[in-house]
């Protein structure tokens, strides 16, 4: 595919039918569910900003090579293509507002430390105070900020 020559109108084509980078993950006590958030290389754990869908509203998922690390989890990257056409654009717009708002570096701050202040949130939500697994899981949410700051 990569090297293809390809006309104008097959590119926005294929381009209107691409999926959205995103990671998806289970919900819990509702197997029926998904959360599935935006991905921005670069910005840190987004997780603040998922969406929890039926597992049905994804017509299909692509899997890349890609993974994040986000709340003490690590997430595979994948490509996520809604059933629901306005679904579909709704999180495009989503995940396009992320990406914009993470090049401004004056939003970018802002952003860097909502999110830690939300996987730390997590941190406390998923693991006992204290121990080891709530220790390395705050590290991570440090490393994360650290990396979203530059």
């Amino acid at each position: 595919m990569a090297r293809e020559p390809i006309s104008l109108d097959d590119l926005l084509t294929r381009q209107d039918r691409a999926g959205t980078l995103s990671t998806v993950e289970a919900v819990p006590d509702r197997p029926d569910r998904v959360k599935v958030t935006p991905f921005v290389s670069g910005l840190g754990c987004s997780c603040s900003l998922g969406v929890t869908v039926p597992k049905d509203a994804l017509e299909s998922i692509t899997t890349t090579e890609d993974t994040k690390e986000c709340c003490g989890k690590r997430l595979m990257v994948v490509e996520v293509s809604f059933a629901d056409p306005a679904l579909s654009e709704v999180f495009r717009q989503l995940g396009h507002a992320v990406g914009k708002a993470a090049r401004q570096p004056d939003v970018r701050g802002g952003t860097c430390a909502f999110e830690h202040k939300h996987c730390v949130q997590n941190c406390r939500r998923a693991y006992p105070l204290g121990g080891s697994a709530y220790l390395r899981c705050l590290d991570v949410c440090q490393e994360e900020l650290n990396a979203c700051t530059g």
